[in-house]
């Protein structure tokens, strides 16, 4: 079964406790990773290669195929997971918030 972009959400939403989506909407996090990928993009163009036509255009739905590859899902996962925990201030944890950007910082591209 190919990952789409909802197998990035369900993953950020795991450290979230959100498994019912109560806190956070899909719709939200979906911003979230659309941004992620077009960082990524920007950053590393070539994860790209024989993966898309066109470059990310900011606007997939969360049943878009995701077409980097899975050793990159769970940094996309970790950036909505920080992006998500910055918004709610009823609910943050700085120090979850400062690990999560630590791991999406770690990563590298090649």
């Amino acid at each position: 079964m190919a990952n789409t972009l909802q197998t990035a959400l369900d993953l950020a939403r795991l450290p979230l406790n959100d498994d019912a989506k109560d806190r956070y909407t899909d719709a939200k996090a979906l911003v979230y990773c659309n941004q992620g990928l077009l960082w990524m993009y920007k950053e590393s163009p070539q994860l790209w290669f024989d993966n898309w036509d066109n470059a990310p255009n900011g606007n997939l739905l969360a049943n878009t195929p995701l077409p980097i590859d899975d050793q990159f899902i769970q940094w996309l996962a970790d950036l909505i997971t920080a992006r998500l925990s910055m918004t709610d201030d009823e609910f943050i944890s700085s120090g979850r918030v400062e690990m999560f950007i630590k791991l999406v910082g770690a990563q590298t591209y090649g």
